[in-house]
């Protein structure tokens, strides 16, 4: 018997230690401590490496197939799967009156890389992804860097992300 509570012992503490707590406000109350198994990528979730150097079917593959993985979670979530850097992003639309956007478009190629590429008729890889509730796009804007004036979109960098880790994603998509 001693052997069996033991077991259970051990098989107990490794679901807690396999989770991470968090505390979270419930109707404005105390915080309850909430158990959230610890996943950065999907179980199906494939490394870069292992396509050989081909970004199209890597995203296509972790992201595109893999869509419903992300719905609901948070964007570090998608940061944390996400292996190709992320080099500039744009708003897909933004409400003039609010300064909120519903998406963002993430390029992975330097504007003259995917210039490079739509002339070669290879996917300029971009990645759409939406969000449950809009962003303040000017804010989110004013985060990132710019190399140039030229420069229409904004650069990707880690302050851009900070601001964006909290918001949970709607949907995430390839162009077609």
């Amino acid at each position: 018997m001693k052997n069996y509570q033991l077991f259970l012992f051990f098989v107990l503490c490794y679901a807690v230690g396999s989770c991470k707590q968090t505390a979270e406000k419930v109707d404005g109350k105390d915080s309850v401590i909430v158990f959230q198994k610890k996943t950065k990528k999907s179980p199906a979730y494939k490394s870069f490496k292992s396509f050989k150097g081909d970004t199209v079917a890597y995203m296509k593959y972790n992201f595109e197939n893999d869509a419903d993985y992300y719905l609901n979670k948070r964007m570090d979530v998608f940061f944390n799967a996400v292996e190709l850097p992320i080099h500039n992003f744009v708003s897909g639309s933004w409400d003039e009156k609010t300064g909120k956007t519903n998406f963002l478009v993430f390029h992975f190629y330097s504007d003259k890389d995917e210039d490079l590429r739509r002339r070669t008729q290879k996917n300029p890889l971009t990645l759409y992804v939406y969000f449950k509730e809009p962003v303040l796009y000017k804010e989110l804007v004013r985060y990132s860097k710019r190399k140039t004036t030229d420069q229409l979109e904004p650069l990707w960098d880690d302050e851009a992300k900070k601001f964006l880790q909290k918001t949970k994603i709607k949907a995430i998509s390839l162009p077609k």
